[in-house]
């Protein structure tokens, strides 16, 4: 299986989300992949500063959308294994450009705070740890 959840993340509530992972791996055959967006979750707690972070989160605010949900970077690895998931890559800014946006002359810049992560479900012995 492969599964792309993109956009999504940070709208919704922490238990969403692990639901969510939960399901990818308790349906999905080892070996499967889940590529999904994030945002830092330093950027909705206000403990870092990214380059038009402040605007965004005002202006989803106003439009009755605001952020929720986000993830520590530094942490992705372990949060994921302690799901039943490997990382494989967590990218954003430049390389979320550069691997996701130029190669389709997609005219779009990546934020330092947007970020793209690939997991891959894990064989059926390391799935759920104790």
């Amino acid at each position: 299986n492969f599964f792309i959840w993109e956009g999504v993340t940070e709208y919704l509530s922490s238990e969403a989300v692990e639901s969510t992972f939960r399901f990818v791996v308790d349906v999905s055959a080892p070996g499967s992949l889940l590529a999904f967006t994030y945002t830092d979750r330093g950027l909705i707690n206000g403990t870092k500063e990214f380059a038009g972070g402040r605007r965004l989160l005002a202006l989803n605010r106003l439009g009755g959308e605001p952020y929720s949900f986000g993830l520590d970077p530094t942490t992705l690895r372990d949060h994921l294994a302690a799901r039943g998931l490997d990382l494989l890559e967590d990218i954003a800014g430049e390389g979320y450009q550069e691997r996701y946006f130029t190669p389709l002359g997609r005219v779009l810049s990546g934020n330092e705070y947007e970020r793209v992560a690939l997991a891959r479900v894990r064989t059926d012995s390391a799935r759920r740890p104790g």
